[in-house]
């Protein structure tokens, strides 16, 4: 009789385990965002052209019935289907269709990759009408501007109530939305250099970028600390240049995870650092003596014993040998049309006292700063060889060399705006200043010391940043937009996402629409809902304001004003 009683118990307990579990697979059930006051849709960013009426439509889940023709398509609907009412929900409703909403999808199809070549606001730009018929009518030229009408879409869709997680509703119809971003470049650069980050952290970063609209991710693959990409040409270097030999981006995990980015609409922009940050490349016994200022880890420093900014030689012909057969391995596996390549903090003091340069120099009636020139020159027909017609893009923070070309984009971290488009025409610029942009800015240092960089950059101040108060008017189609960098000495992959959402949102939302919205409120309102998406999603992210100004958003922040 025990035994009976006690496979019972057991029974019972695993059945309540089971539905507990069951229920966690759909995370979107616990996660329900309500407005203490609401009058209109709440979209993040907000439309740049937006109208709507007082009606309702309701439905089920399983009542989305997709009209569209295009395989291209399947994937993102999928996941914008698990954004919506829950993962797996392709399983939850393959057999319970209920025809109730009707998405028609006119995909115009101007060019059949998931990213346009280029940056065009236009790649984004789509049309959204909900009529009071239940048909939601979707209208985009590009794959982009689909996958940003689906989520719009996404957001105007809402669980009817907190205890029935089968019932939505869209409000506030008929609802009518052109939008295109006013930005074409809204970016996040992450740091796997300095830190490695497995292949799924990045997906889950990526995920985060998609519902914050960041359309760029920006892949600081080399630095002093450390190179994880395996290279075909020299196969034994990561044994060399790794944190750990589980530590390797292979050909594989980087093709899976620029079709990842690329699905969700995000632009892989790797960057190859050099001639400085690159101490870790010395450990190769191929190019012994190759970097200036070198020091092995068995030295006492001078000072904290971080990589120094180590300088690779630009006049040893090792470093364009090299340079070469990385582009040309870099593109078997990634084929883009923007590759970074850094030329930030140059140490020339490394590479001048060498013997080799100093003959160099001497042969070519040079100073230190025309072989900084040198490299640029070197790397950029190199990179034009094998990667003809690309942009290439450089840290600009007052650095001595003359950029030219509309081929040519300057990553502003420091130093003015303004100056930096005045004295490198033609260019185009990306502005990333640390003062207002830089992740890292308010933590602690890697020795215990304080940021750098001054205090934490909050999403506050970062949507209230107006970049079009950096440039003239002239010079408006120049800047592509903003980008947020997360630099890694002391970031892993439990702290990253909280460092990069719901912040990348706050860019992103002030890039696509810089007219600010009539009452303050409306910005924590979208992010607060932007939180609870991420959540909903398994992204984990920072707060946007404590839990009771959350329920009270209106009470918290009705009095803020621009």
């Amino acid at each position: 009789m025990a035994s009976l009683i006690l496979c019972f118990v057991i029974c019972v307990f695993l059945t309540v385990c089971n539905s507990q579990m069951e229920m966690a697979e759909n995370p979107a059930n616990n996660n329900i965002f309500r407005s203490d006051y609401r009058d209109k849709p709440i979209i993040g960013p907000i439309p740049r052209n937006i109208t709507y009426g007082g009606k309702t439509l309701e439905f089920h889940e399983c009542g989305m019935m997709y009209h569209n023709s295009d395989s291209m398509l399947d994937e993102i609907i999928d996941i914008y289907n698990n954004v919506t009412f829950g993962k797996n929900y392709k399983s939850r409703c393959q057999d319970n269709q209920k025809n109730q909403i009707h998405v028609h999808l006119d995909f115009k199809k101007k060019s059949d990759k998931y990213v346009p070549l280029g940056f065009d606001a236009e790649y984004e730009r789509y049309e959204l009408a909900v009529d009071e018929q239940s048909n939601v009518n979707i209208t985009a030229d590009y794959y982009p501007g689909i996958v940003r009408a689906l989520d719009t879409l996404s957001q105007l869709i809402e669980q009817t109530s907190d205890d029935n997680n089968e019932q939505y509703d869209i409000k506030y119809v008929p609802i009518k939305i052109t939008d295109y971003p006013e930005y074409p470049y809204r970016g996040l650069m992450i740091d796997t250099a300095r830190e490695y980050f497995y292949p799924d952290v990045l997906k889950t970063a990526l995920d985060g970028m998609l519902l914050g609209r960041t359309n760029s991710f920006h892949w600081h693959f080399l630095d002093d600390d450390s190179f994880g990409l395996f290279m075909k040409s020299y196969p034994d270097m990561v044994n060399y240049t790794a944190f750990s030999d589980k530590e390797i981006y292979t050909p594989e995990d980087v093709k899976e995870i620029v079709r990842y980015a690329q699905v969700r609409a995000i632009r892989v922009i790797p960057e190859i650092e050099g001639p400085g940050h690159l101490h870790i490349t010395n450990f190769y016994p191929e190019f012994k003596g190759v970097i200036g200022c070198f020091r092995n880890y068995t030295d006492v420093s001078s000072y904290h014993g971080g990589p120094p900014y180590a300088s690779i030689n630009p006049a040893d012909e090792r470093t364009y040998t090299f340079i070469r057969k990385l582009f040309t391995d870099l593109k078997e596996i990634l084929d883009t049309d923007y590759i970074h390549l850094g030329a930030d903090e140059v140490s020339y003091g490394c590479f001048s006292n060498l013997d080799i340069t100093k003959k160099f120099l001497k042969e070519n009636n040079m100073t230190s700063g025309d072989l900084f020139e040198y490299y640029i020159k070197r790397v950029r027909e190199i990179l034009e060889d094998v990667y003809p017609g690309i942009n290439a893009g450089y840290w600009q923070s007052n650095n001595p060399v003359k950029y030219s070309g509309n081929k040519t984009v300057l990553q502003v971290w420091g130093g003015s705006l303004k100056e930096t488009l005045k004295g490198h025409p033609d260019t185009k610029v990306i502005f990333s200043s640390a003062s207002t942009y830089y992740l890292d800015c308010g933590y602690y240092n890697q020795y215990a010391g304080s940021s750098w960089c001054g205090s934490i950059n909050s999403w506050k101040e970062i949507y209230d940043f107006n970049l079009g108060n950096e440039y003239s008017a002239e010079d408006r189609d120049r800047v592509l937009g903003g980008e947020l960098p997360a630099w890694s000495e002391m970031n892993n992959e439990f702290n990253l996402p909280l460092k990069l959402f719901p912040r990348g949102a706050a860019l992103s939302f002030r890039l696509w629409n810089s007219k600010i919205p009539k009452h303050y409120v409306e910005v924590p309102e979208m992010l607060v809902k932007h939180q609870y998406r991420l959540k909903s999603y398994g992204i984990p992210c920072s707060r946007v304001t404590q839990r009771y100004c959350e329920k009270h958003l209106h009470h918290c922040f009705g009095k803020e004003k621009y």
